[in-house]
């Protein structure tokens, strides 16, 4: 009797950072890769194991510490990482195993570039020690380190790295072209300018940036429903307010308050309002305050009501996209979520990290971004500008918002992610 094929299992260790302090963007993120990785290696008939490493969570060793970064990477040949509490010294960690064995294959989100950083800076220190040798050793190391960031107009990020290594290996290239070395390959050289083989094949097929590589929920693509495409409506009725898994500053009540006397006492938004507005409260698995609705409302023109969701699903959360005509919204992940529903939106980033990728989706979709308010003085302009922005909100201009946001294509490439990192 023949025995069934047994199919291969493959172990993963993901190491991020969710919770009180980090809220849920990590977390998010590395559960949609998982899924993605999932449905690949099953139509590779081969089994997968995912082991979650979260150092917010108690009672477990942390794997920042480096010893147990360590281990870790020696046990499993599958490493995600989506965390700001990965550093240098990581970095330094994971390249000299890879020096040594070359056997793990890892996959480093990377928002802001800072691994990309990382690497130009150990790149001009091996130039430096005019030893080709090193450099040599150095991106082989490469081979099997994959990096992500999938934020809107992120390969601006990817050009300005290329371009500022290109000038660094300009004055010295000519050198090391001269010297005997073990480069195994015929030097090539990018449209950006890299001169060396091995580290323009790192740039080339193992790191993608740009949000056609952006990692989807497919709940969301409310927007590429072609018998479902998104109603703007004449008014405005149902508002959604999100700021995150975790708002540690409670955003969602300051906002949603201001928003209730703007609503009321604006007289400027009564041509764009529906008499009868519903805010609709979304509160994350983390957020830690007890939120406080103002009384249900009405004067003579307009009624408020309220809404509240906390930590529901993927599925509710998009049903609630689909139901409301705008949102107010942090500058986190949820702007894709709400560039996939098409959904228009006000930005108010809550942390820096937030900067970058809200000034994009801002240039790229005329959506408004107004920026937070740090005292009273600015508590007043920021008041204003959101009743500004919400009356700019008219039905065209609405209308405009969603049509940019559905041109963006987000995630078009992410399957070259999967074939890439597993093939």
């Amino acid at each position: 009797m023949t025995s069934k094929k047994q199919s291969s299992q493959i172990h993963f260790a993901i190491l991020t950072s969710f919770g009180g302090k980090a809220g849920g963007g990590h977390l998010h993120r590395v559960q949609k890769i998982k899924t993605m990785l999932q449905k690949y290696l099953v139509s590779c008939d081969k089994n997968v194991d995912f082991v979650m490493l979260n150092s917010e969570e108690k009672g477990q060793k942390n794997w920042t510490s480096l010893s147990e970064f360590r281990a870790i990477i020696a046990k499993y040949a599958f490493i995600i990482i989506d965390s700001y509490e990965v550093k240098s010294k990581h970095f330094k960690a994971l390249l000299k195993r890879q020096k040594r064995q070359n056997s793990n294959k890892v996959l480093i989100l990377d928002d802001g570039a800072r691994f990309l950083d990382f690497v130009y800076k150990r790149f001009a220190k091996k130039m430096c020690a005019k030893n080709p040798q090193k450099i040599v050793d150095f991106t082989n190391a490469l081979r099997g380190i994959f990096v992500l960031n999938g934020g809107l107009s992120s390969e601006n990020l990817l050009r300005g790295f290329a371009n500022k290594l290109a000038k660094k290996t300009a004055k010295k290239i000519n050198n090391f072209r001269t010297k005997k070395c073990a480069i195994n390959a015929t030097p090539s050289r990018l449209d950006f300018g890299l001169d060396f083989a091995i580290l323009s094949d790192f740039l080339t097929n193992n790191v993608f940036y740009g949000s056609k590589f952006f990692i989807k929920n497919a709940d969301f693509d409310f927007a590429k429903n072609k018998t479902k495409k998104r109603l703007i409506k004449p008014h405005i009725k149902d508002m959604l307010i999100t700021f995150g898994a975790c708002d540690k500053q409670n955003y969602t009540q300051q906002i949603s308050n201001m928003l209730h006397k703007i609503i009321l006492q604006d007289k400027n938004l009564a041509s764009i309002l529906d008499s009868s507005i519903c805010l609709h409260i979304i509160l994350g698995g983390f957020y830690p305050h007890i939120f406080k609705p103002k009384s249900s409302v009405s004067n003579q023109r307009i009624k408020i009501t309220y809404k509240i969701y906390q930590n529901i699903p993927s599925k509710d959360f998009a049903r609630v996209m689909r139901e409301c005509d705008i949102a107010i919204s942090a500058g986190g992940q949820s702007l894709y979520e709400l560039a996939q529903s098409a959904l228009p939106f006000i930005i108010i980033p809550t942390a820096s990290n937030q900067l970058a990728q809200s000034s994009a989706f801002a240039k790229k979709t005329g959506a408004f971004l107004l920026k937070t308010h740090t005292n009273a003085k600015n508590h007043k302009i920021f008041h204003q500008n959101l009743a500004k922005a919400l009356s700019r909100l008219s039905q065209k201009k609405r209308a405009k918002i969603s049509q940019n946001l559905a041109k963006l294509e987000l995630g078009k490439s992410a399957s070259d992610i999967a074939h890439r990192f597993l093939g």
